[in-house]
């Protein structure tokens, strides 16, 4: 099976399981089930992903950071570099003049356009110890909008936190600002996500 929800979990507790999962995870396992130890486990198994989105149907707004810290796209990436640092973010929304979302801005961009497609910071620190100088300096005239990732993909505020987390697996992507009818309303990182799976899966098991 694929890599899913149960990966990040201790032991699968049966206690926890409704008939609606398991008739559920039943649908999804194709083919006749012929009852056995194998079977069994894979049904196991299924229900109990079930189980977990289920619990984590919570909508995106309640685990968010709101409000979000933002940028403009015409803000020189001097104080763009400045605001992310004061701010203690890694990742912040961009938005144009009429307050739409443009894109993202993170340390990944900063070290993109620093180090000709350099993505880590070992990369850029063994490019200032190659160029006898700092890197940075190439961007240092740049405006938020020529560095930033663009197209922003967002999601909005009553989507469920599974949703979120898979989202965020499929795009390889951290962060992600939250709307609410186009309007930027919070921002949600992989950690949020992640936190609250383990801590469903921690309440799971408890019971």
């Amino acid at each position: 099976m694929s890599k899913n929800y149960s990966d990040h979990e201790g032991p699968l507790d049966p206690q926890t399981l409704t008939d609606e999962d398991v008739i559920a995870a039943m649908k999804q396992i194709s083919g006749y089930l012929d009852i056995t130890p194998q079977d069994f486990k894979e049904l196991y198994v299924v229900a109990y992903e079930h189980a977990i989105k289920r619990l984590l149907s919570t909508p995106v707004r309640e685990i968010m950071t709101s409000p979000a810290f933002f940028v403009h796209d015409d803000l020189p990436v001097l104080e763009v570099a400045r605001y992310m640092a004061q701010t203690k973010v890694s990742g912040i929304p961009v938005l144009n003049k009429n307050k739409d979302i443009v894109g993202v801005i993170s340390e990944k961009d900063f070290m993109h356009g620093m180090s000709q497609g350099e993505q880590s910071f070992m990369g850029v620190v063994a490019a200032c110890m190659v160029n006898k100088g700092c890197p940075a300096v190439t961007i240092k005239g740049y405006v938020a909008g020529e560095i930033m990732s663009s197209p922003a993909i967002t999601v909005e505020q009553e989507d469920p936190v599974y949703d979120i987390y898979e989202l965020m697996q499929k795009k390889n992507i951290n962060r992600i600002p939250v709307t609410d009818k186009n309007h930027l309303v919070g921002i949600v990182s992989r950690d949020d996500t992640v936190n609250i799976l383990a801590q469903t899966s921690q309440n799971l098991c408890k019971k």
